[in-house]
């Protein structure tokens, strides 16, 4: 779901912190005379769990900002407080922006540049009046272990947040196409992408002289599923007929939802006599299933229509979408559930 992949970006930031700051206090702890700094390293650990407990309950913003505060306020801590600043630790600080940029999303805008805005001055603050008194001293060979360890966390932010980056503008453009090519009700493809996909068929076939059927279809009485039940009712029959057409077609065929509570279903290299069994097969489902999901009455009358492609005549496709539409209307006068060809 969205959901689940929008947290995903904030949930491996904030394994990040844990994972880092879980190593550091490893480091403390072999390295330091004091435990100080190791008790302080798993306190942030255990602090970064709050954030991931409010966005697994679905308070997301919340648990963003969380999250993103106690970055900030960890990384001062750690370069203003615990020890004495180095070129590793200013550098260290610098990710915070970038982090802070990363977790919020493009929407929330004022949210992450006011962030941004407090790391950069915690950070300037930080250089133009240093510290002089540390909680924590490290020799030179400790400094040295410390400095890698930073300059490898650096490697591994850096590189989280080009692969998440990536990954959201990756999965962006995804959702582009699925908004810009599907009907938003019911998932099927809509008429600009059916009538593509359609068209490329007889760009691709035409020499061939390849085969090919509508199938034509049409809720009967859905005004008065309407106007008896409501119009929600009325969404989620067609939403219903929708899952069936996606679990009776193949591969290659393609279902769209032509208007209103008509579909139209193409199927490529198919005689109509086969489609006709499609359209039986659909018919009948939507009967039985349909009608039990919604509790009332549901049925679909069905027009059928076989064509043959020609390279000359472009045309071609909608003439036999057209045969189709009045096989569908001889069969809605003939009664419920029929399919004609």
């Amino acid at each position: 779901s969205t959901y689940w992949h929008r947290i995903r970006v904030t949930v491996v930031s904030i394994f990040l912190v844990i994972i880092g700051n879980g190593v550091f206090g490893v480091l403390h702890f072999l390295t330091e005379p004091k435990i100080y700094g190791g008790i302080y390293s798993y306190f942030v650990v255990v602090i970064n769990l709050i954030p991931l407990m409010l966005i697994y309950y679905r308070y997301y913003y919340l648990g963003k900002l969380v999250a993103t505060m106690l970055y900030i306020i960890n990384t001062f801590l750690f370069t203003y407080i615990l020890y004495a600043p180095t070129l590793w630790n200013y550098l260290f600080f610098m990710l915070v922006p970038p982090f802070a940029n990363m977790i919020f999303e493009i929407n929330q805008r004022m949210t992450k540049w006011v962030l941004s805005l407090i790391a950069v001055c915690l950070m300037l603050f930080c250089a133009f009046y240093p510290n002089t008194q540390y909680v924590i001293e490290i020799s030179q060979n400790d400094e040295i272990i410390t400095n890698a360890f930073i300059l490898l966390c650096l490697v591994i932010v850096i590189s989280a947040s080009i692969a998440v980056i990536l990954s959201d503008l990756e999965y962006s453009e995804r959702r582009l196409v699925v908004l810009a090519t599907t009907d938003s009700l019911t998932g099927l493809y809509n008429r600009h992408a059916f009538d593509e996909k359609v068209s490329r068929f007889h760009q691709q076939e035409s020499h061939y002289k390849s085969c090919y059927s509508f199938i034509f279809i049409d809720v009967n009485k859905f005004k008065i599923i309407n106007d008896t039940y409501g119009h929600h009712a009325g969404d989620q029959v067609l939403v219903e007929i929708a899952n069936v057409l996606k679990t009776n077609l193949r591969e290659n065929d393609i279902a769209t939802r032509f208007g209103g509570d008509e579909f139209i279903l193409f199927l490529p290299f198919t005689k109509a006599a086969d489609a006709s069994l499609v359209a039986k097969r659909v018919t009948a489902t939507v009967r039985e299933m349909v009608s039990k999901i919604c509790g009332f009455d549901v049925s679909i009358s069905t027009g059928v229509a076989e064509g043959t492609l020609d390279e000359k005549d472009k045309s071609i496709i909608g003439h036999v979408i057209s045969k189709a539409d009045k096989a569908l209307y001889e069969a809605k006068a003939k009664g419920k559930d029929v399919v004609m060809l």
